[in-house]
């Protein structure tokens, strides 16, 4: 059995991943799906100084509390920035990361960066007209999902996300991550990541596909936990 710490991307809690955790569970996985400070049940924890730093330190924390090791490290969107920095810190306790839909950064680069200056400058306009320093989540059909509940669901449980988490620049410490076993979840039906996708074949990742939108998790969880369980 695996340990999986699954963590979420901007705009929605560690909730997200709830049908996929469950699923894990009854397979007798251990999972944890942490929810990064300022966003879901904690968004009374927003402020404008949380930033990328903030979030790696939530997931840090969660694997040292919940003593795990062993880890297979899963990040949606947003969340393939955490889990790099995770890995960089404490690359003696994963044992694969997974990029689902995901930002891959380089060495250096800040969310913005790594996803080019189309999405940065929506994302980053769309903060100046809400309050500065938090970024409005977009409408659940912009992410691909349509189903009357799922959207019901993802209407009440999206949250703003504070704006400097995607402004800070991510600097590996170690050589061990580009040694990491790493895989990348596409999503055919989500064209805003497509360049992490090149990215990930580029540097000779591994690249699986679901025939989804941006949140597998909610549209097509069977099929990402059969690829999280190494069952494509």
């Amino acid at each position: 059995m695996s340990n999986f710490v699954l963590v979420h991307g901007g705009m929605i809690g560690g909730n997200c991943w709830k049908k996929v955790s469950n699923s894990l569970k009854e397979k007798q996985h251990t999972v944890s799906a942490p929810t990064l400070t300022g966003i879901g049940e904690r968004k009374h924890l927003a402020h404008p100084s949380v930033d990328l730093k903030t979030h790696v330190e939530d997931v840090l924390n969660t694997i040292f509390y919940e003593e795990l090791d062993d880890i297979i490290l899963v990040g949606h969107s947003y969340g393939g920035m955490v889990i790099t920095g995770v890995a960089d810190k404490i690359p003696e306790k994963i044992k694969k990361l997974v990029y689902v839909a995901a930002v891959l950064p380089m060495n250096g680069e800040s969310m913005f960066d790594a996803v080019g200056p189309e999405i940065s400058s929506a994302l980053f306009n769309s903060a100046q007209e809400y309050n500065k320093w938090l970024v409005p989540p977009g409408t659940p059909q912009s992410y691909g999902i349509d189903i009357p509940e799922e959207v019901k669901w993802f209407n009440s449980m999206s949250t703003p996300h504070p704006l400097k988490s995607f402004q800070q620049k991510l600097f590996f410490k170690t050589s061990s991550f580009r040694e990491m076993n790493k895989v990348y979840v596409r999503c055919l039906q989500d064209s805003a990541l497509t360049s992490m996708a090149t990215r990930a074949k580029d540097m000779q990742i591994p690249i699986y596909e679901i025939d989804t939108g941006h949140f597998p998790m909610l549209t097509y969880p069977d099929a990402l936990v059969r690829l999280l369980e190494g069952k494509s």
